[in-house]
């Protein structure tokens, strides 16, 4: 059975030079890149990916140092990214970018609160900028665990505060996390 595709959705190039494209399926992309008669540092944009709070994790196999190898690397990149891939004379490179956090509309900001699911005894789904630490732990010593949506630890520290920031206390931009809370233990 062939596979439904999505249509091409994005192309960067220069005729006869170098091309890119990227196409769509679901919520994952697939991109191809090749070079013609030069060698090319490639920059490829990757306006293409939804944007946040959407994370993805880009698979990128490209033409090694001889003709008869190849490199294979990971990252996790999102919309605003740009990534530098050199490519050599009529050398190519594929990717893949597995979405690990599907489109949600993100509340934030001064007059909306964030987006607060309760999972389990101690963990929610969050979905915004700043995360409240529900009464229950209010004036306790807690552990914080975020968790990517797929179950990677991202980050876990001691926290005393009502109010957290991903991106002051933690270096994480809005997003859609898991959150783990347990009370610290006391010396």
């Amino acid at each position: 059975m062939p596979v439904a595709w999505d249509a091409t959705k994005y192309v960067q190039g220069y005729p006869g030079s170098w091309v890119v494209l990227a196409r769509q399926k679901g919520n994952d992309w697939y991109a191809a890149g090749i070079a013609g008669d030069t060698a090319r540092n490639m920059t490829v944009k990757l306006s293409f990916l939804a944007g946040p709070p959407a994370t993805y994790q880009m698979t990128l196999i490209a033409d090694g140092t001889t003709a008869t190898s190849f490199s294979q690397s990971m990252d996790t990149v999102g919309s605003g990214d740009s990534v530098k891939i050199n490519t050599p004379l009529r050398g190519g490179w594929v990717a893949k970018f597995l979405n690990l956090v599907a489109p949600v509309a993100v509340r934030g900001g001064a007059d909306h609160a964030p987006s607060v699911n309760f999972v389990a005894p101690g963990k929610f789904r969050i979905a915004g900028e700043t995360f409240v630490v529900p009464n229950a732990y209010s004036g306790k010593n807690v552990t914080l665990s975020l968790f990517s949506p797929g179950g990677s630890l991202l980050k876990s520290a001691v926290i005393d505060k009502k109010v957290i920031s991903l991106r002051k206390d933690f270096g994480l931009s809005s997003g859609v996390y898991f959150v783990s809370l347990k009370t610290a233990k006391q010396n």
